[in-house]
């Protein structure tokens, strides 16, 4: 596989929210518990056999599938969420969830950092764009340095 493919192949994932929508029509059909459980189960089956696959078309059909059995996930996530907790606090509930994307970026960093360090193959480049905003990240934070200031 090529690092040309590779763009493909993560982008593929995207194109699959269609399965979204149905969120809630899946909810009403098997239950909250079970399409939680399933989607978790498929999703988490679906990354590994991505790791595993070894041809093109596997990877483009196991992203496809994660994709799709991960789709229920953040909505129904939310749901939980929401009626889990009352009316009033629902904004500090949604945004403490939302949050776990800025919890996530360190780790795109030291995995950046890293992969620029160690000079790994351009193979386990995941997203360019992440990367191209961590690299501007890194570079801010190398010229703070240089004038006695940390990042």
């Amino acid at each position: 596989m090529s690092a040309a493919t590779l763009p493909l192949c993560l982008t593929i994932r995207r194109l699959v929210p269609v399965v979204t929508p149905m969120t809630g029509w899946l909810v009403g059909r098997f239950g909250r518990r079970n399409v939680m459980i399933w989607s978790l189960a498929g999703f988490t089956c679906a990354t590994w056999c991505c790791g595993a696959s070894n041809s093109l078309e596997m990877l483009v059909f196991w992203r496809i599938a994660q994709g799709g059995v991960g789709a229920p996930l953040v909505p129904l996530s939310n749901a939980i969420l929401l009626d889990s907790f009352p009316r009033r606090q629902a904004g500090l509930v949604t945004s403490i969830f939302g949050m776990a994307v800025v919890i996530i970026l360190p780790g795109y960093v030291i995995v950046k950092l890293f992969m620029d360090n160690v000079e790994i193959s351009e193979n386990l480049t995941k997203n360019p764009d992440i990367n191209r905003a961590i690299d501007l990240l890194i570079m801010s934070c190398n010229s703070d340095s240089k004038r006695k200031s940390s990042c």
